[in-house]
């Protein structure tokens, strides 16, 4: 069974981290796939005009890929180390909506420790509900890589830099 979730202390606010459910994973896959339009969208008036219309096109055809496990989403949420965040923002949102990326971003670099403290009581049942309905259907060799992926996190966490990151 999923934990009821955790607290955490940052910027003289208790923030309740929410139990990693079916809701938290939807709010994860919305969060991957904003910040895969949001690359995509900083590009506007670096492309020229047709450049990036055919960008954001490719982006928009390709939301699918955001999906829990999908290749996009595995790029967004296990591989790149600037999106960290993602998470724990999906987390908060369940009773903070309206906490803004910024603000994950500050807790991050100002409570790092409280951040690793929720994860570890959060983050083990989130992976293993998200990987259970897809186990039976990977390949070994590519579970084995998604597990290692997962297992990285927390070291990504303690390594992250988030304010440093667009």
């Amino acid at each position: 069974m999923l934990g009821k979730g955790a607290t955490l202390d940052a910027l003289g606010k208790t923030w309740r981290v929410s139990a990693p459910d079916q809701d938290a994973k939807d709010r994860l896959e919305k969060l991957a796939a904003a910040g895969a339009l949001n690359e995509v969208r900083r590009l506007k008036g670096v492309l020229d005009p047709a450049a990036y219309q055919e960008a954001f096109s490719e982006v928009t055809k390709s939301l699918r890929d955001y999906r829990t496990w999908g290749p996009g989403w595995q790029r967004v949420v296990l591989q790149t180390a600037e999106n960290v965040h993602l998470y724990l923002w999906a987390l908060l949102q369940e009773h903070h909506p309206d906490v803004s990326e910024e603000t994950v971003r500050e807790i991050f670099a100002a409570a790092p420790e409280e951040v690793a403290a929720a994860y570890a009581q959060v983050m083990p049942d989130f992976f293993t509900l998200l990987l259970a309905p897809v186990r039976d259907r990977v390949p070994p060799a590519a579970m084995a890589e998604l597990e290692a992926a997962i297992g990285s996190i927390p070291d990504r966490i303690r390594r992250s830099t988030p304010t440093n990151s667009a």
